[in-house]
């Protein structure tokens, strides 16, 4: 059953990383930080290329406490830094963030490997 639900947020990750790169190409003509941008990208697409290796090679390996925070903090960091990308009056607009969709993904992963109280927990925060 966890290897079936670890499929789904691989999917679910690449899925939000491709929303995250067309967000950016659509809203890149607002950008005041642009290399901010590409670099939390870069990062996303860093981490999704290696979480879907140890999907393959080491399932239980995306489940490690360390994994799942490394996770977390990817997605705080966009949700963070999209203020700094876009500038102050796109944060708490209608907009398309950066980190719309993918930090969902932290906040499953975090459910799969802390236990939904404490992924539901994170959620929240």
């Amino acid at each position: 059953m966890e290897r079936v639900v670890l499929v789904g947020l691989a999917a679910l990750r690449w899925a939000a990383l491709t929303w995250m790169a067309t967000v950016l190409l659509v809203s890149r003509h607002q950008l005041l930080r642009p290399w901010l941008a590409v670099l939390l990208v870069a990062a996303t697409v860093a981490y999704t290329v290696l979480a879907t290796g140890w999907l393959r090679r080491s399932p239980a390996r995306l489940m490690q406490p360390r994994v799942v925070v490394g996770e977390i903090v990817l997605a705080m960091a966009l949700l963070v830094s999209d203020g700094w990308a876009y500038g102050a009056d796109h944060v708490f607009s209608t907009s398309q963030s950066l980190g719309s969709v993918w930090p969902l993904v932290a906040v499953l992963d975090a459910g799969v490997g802390f236990g939904g109280r404490r992924g539901a927990a994170i959620g929240f925060v």
